[in-house]
């Protein structure tokens, strides 16, 4: 596996970039900061499916990610709602559903104002929710909990497991 950015593998990637989103999210949670946790909760299963796959080509390692993702949403259902929300983030729309999310909703708790050079900028921040299509409503919180859950509870043995298969 190369590294990018300094980043060496999935538990690399697992402490550099997701848990300092974690902790930034704790903190202030506006749209931006909500994508970034989203979007790095999810794609951690692409640094995992890659250092357990070593040296595969392109279609082994598309039909590693592939079965690999159904195995994550079965697990945790949370992470489909995740995916849906990262693929927002990066196309706008979603044409593909894992979290079949209909719909999202934020009360906006403070605003931050500031300038980037004298450009005024500003960030919402907010509680969201996401609505299911089965109707149910969950708290962006409660989505983000259980997915850093899962990976604190299966990261370790799905990387031990790719290092005792090596």
């Amino acid at each position: 596996m190369n590294s990018v950015l300094g980043i060496q593998n999935a538990a690399h990637y697992w402490q550099e970039v997701v848990h300092p989103n974690i902790l930034e999210y704790k903190k202030y949670k506006s749209p931006r900061v909500a994508f970034n946790l989203a979007t790095s909760l999810w794609h951690l299963q692409e640094w995992v499916v890659v250092q357990m796959n070593p040296n595969s080509d392109s279609n082994h390692l598309k039909a590693a990610k592939a079965k690999f993702r159904d195995q994550l949403i079965e697990e945790c259902p949370s992470l489909g709602i995740l995916h849906d929300i990262t693929t927002v983030n990066k196309h706008a729309i979603v044409s593909k559903p894992l979290g079949v999310v209909v719909s999202t909703s934020f009360e906006t708790r403070e605003v931050h104002f500031s300038f980037l050079g004298n450009q005024p900028v500003t960030e919402h921040g907010s509680d969201f929710s996401v609505t299911l299509a089965d109707g149910t409503v969950k708290n962006l919180d409660q989505i983000f909990s259980e997915a850093i859950r899962y990976w604190d509870k299966n990261l370790g043995r799905l990387l031990s497991k790719q290092n005792r298969e090596t």
